[in-house]
């Protein structure tokens, strides 16, 4: 019996949007590529692209990248590939990334794009980003290459070698300010938020939760881009929340 290495696919969904000034969002620009960078070194310790058996295309870490703007939502279908965790692609998404940034910050205008004017809530435009990204990339299922399955295949060939590999580590990492209070839910929702099921609701829609945990098997990891934050700006109940939504989300992926 051999084992192969997990398969791991990981998405890094980027909100452009910053109410700074420009010395501030390039700034923002480059903590978040270190960030980028360091979590794609941790999961390629877990997710090895290179071992000592035979390497296939099922056991690379795999990445890719979306960037959204969290004041609107422009239709637009899109088609990304995954990209195996090399210098060369990391530096191409670093040029985009400084390049998406510089643009937005050059098209803002305070009085046209505020969200007090915004036809659309955060919640909605994440939703729509999060349902894109189920379709722009070509997700790779845990069943897909379930043990039972990856069985069948050998036994066609007449092999008699079977494969453990493990279900596949799907995630997307989510980086946008996140709501820390009653007020900043409310504005997130564009609703009074009372619970973890309403704000679970207004992120990620049944249809939506559906295709994402249970079709997909993705997990959802959010990371704030608030780095302003003061100790009343935001309460622990809020933030319980959130994290509790969030959590029911992983949970039912697994």
């Amino acid at each position: 019996m051999s084992s192969t290495s997990q398969n791991c696919q990981a998405v890094f969904l980027i909100d452009t949007f910053s109410e700074d000034a420009l010395d501030i969002s390039l700034q923002y620009s480059r903590t978040l590529a270190l960030s980028i960078f360091r979590i794609l070194c941790h999961l390629s310790a877990d997710f090895p692209q290179n071992t000592k058996q035979k390497r296939t295309k099922h056991n690379l870490l795999k990445w890719g990248f979306k960037f959204f703007d969290s004041r609107l939502h422009c239709l637009k279908v899109e088609k990304y590939s995954f990209k195996e965790f090399k210098l060369k692609y990391f530096e191409e998404f670093e040029r985009e990334l400084l390049k998406r940034i510089k643009l937005v910050q050059k098209n803002i205008d305070a009085k046209s794009s505020s969200r007090k004017v915004s036809k659309i809530s955060p919640s909605d435009c994440l939703t729509r980003s999060l349902t894109e990204l189920t379709h722009d990339f070509e997700w790779e299922t845990p069943d897909l290459f379930s043990p039972v399955k990856r069985r069948k295949i050998h036994e066609k060939k007449g092999s008699l070698s079977l494969d453990t590999e493990q279900p596949s580590g799907n995630y997307v990492f989510m980086f946008t300010k996140c709501p820390k209070s009653a007020a900043g839910l409310r504005q997130f929702a564009r609703k009074r938020v009372l619970d973890s099921d309403v704000f679970l609701d207004s992120l990620m829609p049944a249809y939506l939760f559906s295709k994402f945990c249970d079709g997909l098997k993705l997990k959802l990891v959010w990371i704030d881009t608030d780095f302003k934050v003061h100790d009343n700006s935001f309460d622990i109940q809020s933030l319980k929340l959130v994290e509790d939504a969030i959590e029911k989300i992983t949970s039912f992926s697994e």
